[in-house]
């Protein structure tokens, strides 16, 4: 669920406003507006979400796996080591 709304300053109850105030490290004026954002996860979605990335991760790794079957060992340290040496030049570009 998702809600948002914005409110200026002026409308705000004085308390509230400087309650906002000091959250924001601000002083408020009345022309001044906020918008005030709700993001509420729906009971069980992120587990539904980690379920979905789990499976998409077996999957990959499945399909990984049947690529690099006949590969021998020595070969794939030698790619994944390249691999790394590549990512970490990246680094300081």
């Amino acid at each position: 669920m998702e809600k948002s709304t914005t409110v200026k300053a002026a409308d705000i109850a004085p308390a509230a406003r400087q309650w906002l105030a000091s959250l924001l490290d601000i002083d408020l004026i009345d022309g001044d507006e906020l918008t005030l954002a709700l993001h509420r996860a729906v009971e069980g979605e992120r587990s539904v979400r980690q379920a979905n990335a789990r499976k998409r991760l077996l999957a990959l790794l499945a399909e990984t796996d049947e690529k690099t079957r006949d590969v021998p060992d020595a070969e794939m340290d030698n790619a994944i080591d390249e691999a790394m040496q590549f990512v970490r030049s990246l680094r300081g570009a």
